[in-house]
């Protein structure tokens, strides 16, 4: 990512939260921290600019005073975070920073968590929330692999390439019809002009509307992302949003 992106990258001086989820050595969170305060932009090219590091640590839950930011290295000590999910800190976040939380400059719709894998592959859990819109979620799922037959067949809508059997998934799901209980079942794919207009409408109206903020859901979504180039990675997703990140050609 260019230099260029230095400026919004910093967002005004707000912290990232991270948390430690797993018993790792205190070098390891310290040799994330020295990274984070000498990453530099253009692939960490030593002549231009460093990143910035927005990391606060938080190492317990009834913490009261936190670093801005967090300045390696730090001394071993036990995280209060051991073995907590990803929903559970997320609630934590949104519900104890912000402007009205206890750290009013720590960000509380992301942040990021050094966990077991972490010490195996050099990468932390960079987790965003965002609004998403149904056609967002499909294409989510999608790239997590968890997906259904009417998230495909969405998709493929959104890129004009939709079957006949693709219209009669996204059209039985608006008119509330049963569908098979396994998505591998054949489909009635006989439907109307009249369904396929309403649908068109309602994928319009929640897709690409100009209300469609109004249908948006909120979703905490996850990014892994390389210790090396997190800071670079994270501004990014502050500027283009976590899934349009996540449908980047792997290496840009």
């Amino acid at each position: 990512m260019s230099g260029d992106v230095s400026d919004d990258a910093s967002m005004e001086g707000a912290g990232y939260p991270l948390f430690v989820t797993a018993n790792l050595p205190v070098e390891v969170i310290n040799s994330f921290l020295f990274r984070a305060m000498e990453e530099r932009w253009e692939n960490n090219d030593p002549s231009s600019e460093r990143v910035g590091n927005p990391w606060v640590l938080i190492q317990t839950r009834d913490q009261e005073s936190f670093a801005e930011p967090t300045i390696p290295p730090v001394e071993p000590s036990e995280s209060g975070f051991i073995g907590a999910t990803i929903e559970e800190l997320s609630n934590f976040v949104e519900t104890t920073f912000g402007d009205d939380g206890r750290g009013h400059y720590i960000q509380n719709d992301r942040f990021g968590v050094l966990d077991a894998r972490t010490r195996e592959d050099n990468t932390l859990e960079f987790v965003v929330k965002e609004g998403l819109s149904p056609l967002d979620l499909a294409q989510l799922r999608i790239i997590d692999g968890n997906y259904t037959r009417h998230d495909e067949a969405m998709v493929r809508y959104s890129e004009r390439k939709a079957t006949q059997e693709d219209l009669a998934v996204l059209v039985h799901q608006i008119r509330d019809i049963p569908q098979h209980s396994s998505d591998q079942q054949p489909l009635e794919t006989e439907v109307s002009e009249e369904d396929i207009t309403t649908f068109r409408k309602l994928f319009i109206k929640q897709n690409v509307g100009s209300n469609m903020w109004e249908t948006l859901n909120d979703e905490w979504v996850r990014v892994r992302l390389d210790v090396a180039t997190a800071g670079q990675n994270t501004a990014g997703i502050y500027q283009i949003g976590p899934l349009a990140f996540l449908q980047l050609p792997q290496g840009s």
